[in-house]
């Protein structure tokens, strides 16, 4: 399977690749670096050279990949950083046809389900409090947008 991973360098992106490779897998990875990173030096993994501030060079690097792996984001401490990441999955998602993509795969966070009203919680318990910070909001409208 070819797959394409942004956030690949981060905690869980490198382990998504690590598994995607342990099964054989071939990962391209978006990364500000152009070297392919120590561990996986000698692996099937290819450096596609870019920022997720550059949609364009995301949706190039998505063509022909089988899934899509959307980890990474600029960080949304800032309404304009949310908005740019809310921008950037809307046009992964519009792109995924044209780019003959089969799978993408979001990672959003709990927090998008705020804090819950009992624990240990399950995905049918509600929610104590709804939380709207910019990262929760960026991952809620990121959900509706794939949706």
């Amino acid at each position: 399977m070819r797959t394409f991973v942004t956030g690949a360098t981060g905690f869980i992106g490198s382990h998504v690749v690590d598994l995607l490779l342990e099964n054989g897998h071939s990962v391209s990875i978006l990364s500000r670096r152009v070297e392919v990173p120590a561990a996986w030096q000698g692996r099937n993994v290819t450096v596609v050279p870019g920022d997720l501030r550059e949609p364009g060079l995301v949706i190039d690097a998505m063509k022909g990949m089988d899934t899509v792996f959307h980890i990474g984001e600029v960080r949304s401490t800032t309404a304009g950083n949310a908005a740019m990441n809310i921008c950037l999955v809307e046009r992964m998602v519009a792109a995924l046809k044209a780019s003959d993509v089969k799978r993408l795969v979001f990672v959003s966070s709990i927090s998008v389900a705020g804090i819950p009203l009992s624990i240990p919680a399950t995905e049918d318990t509600a929610a104590l409090q709804d939380l709207h910070d910019q990262y929760t909001e960026y991952k809620r409208k990121a959900e509706e947008v794939i949706r």
